[in-house]
């Protein structure tokens, strides 16, 4: 059975979903800001990279548990 074939019930709160969407846009936002550009030169930026950083140790730790 393939995964696409599984239906999924999903609940999700559409105030949550807001909120989430509204801090995306905000993110989206500062990443085309020319204050993003210079913090990312000078090595500086930490928002941005907080969040990169922590999908690829969620990306890492993915990889070790499907290799066991």
């Amino acid at each position: 059975m393939s995964e696409e074939s599984i239906p999924l019930n999903v609940n999700i709160d559409p105030d949550e979903m807001k909120k989430v969407i509204k801090k995306y846009k905000k993110l989206k936002k500062y990443m085309k800001s020319s204050i993003f550009e210079i913090k990312k030169m000078d090595d500086n930026e930490e928002v941005i990279s907080k969040l990169l950083k922590g999908v690829e140790d969620l990306a890492d730790d993915a990889e070790t548990k499907t290799d066991l």
